[in-house]
């Protein structure tokens, strides 16, 4: 298992590169509240 560069969560647009390397992705996101 490998991780995406810090720099994809805050361009995930401009760093869709980073992922043609695997199989399958699972992007989440999400909001914290308090």
């Amino acid at each position: 298992m490998s991780s995406l560069s810090s720099e994809f969560y805050h361009d995930v647009e401009g760093r869709m590169h980073e992922i043609e390397k695997y199989e399958v992705v699972y992007l989440l996101r999400s909001k914290f509240m308090n």
